[in-house]
């Protein structure tokens, strides 16, 4: 159980690692939901 908190083997390091990719897959959805609201309003613009 304490490898899962972060305190096992690798200290800080797994904790580390799953912020980060929590943070990554975050940044990542927000950029597509923007994306996928403001293109269609680019297109619009467009014609």
């Amino acid at each position: 159980m304490n490898d899962l908190l972060g305190e096992g083997d690798g200290g800080g390091d797994s904790r580390l690692k799953i912020f980060a990719v929590m943070l990554g897959a975050a940044f990542a959805a927000v950029f597509w939901l923007v994306d996928e609201w403001y293109r269609p309003r680019l297109r619009k613009k467009a014609e």
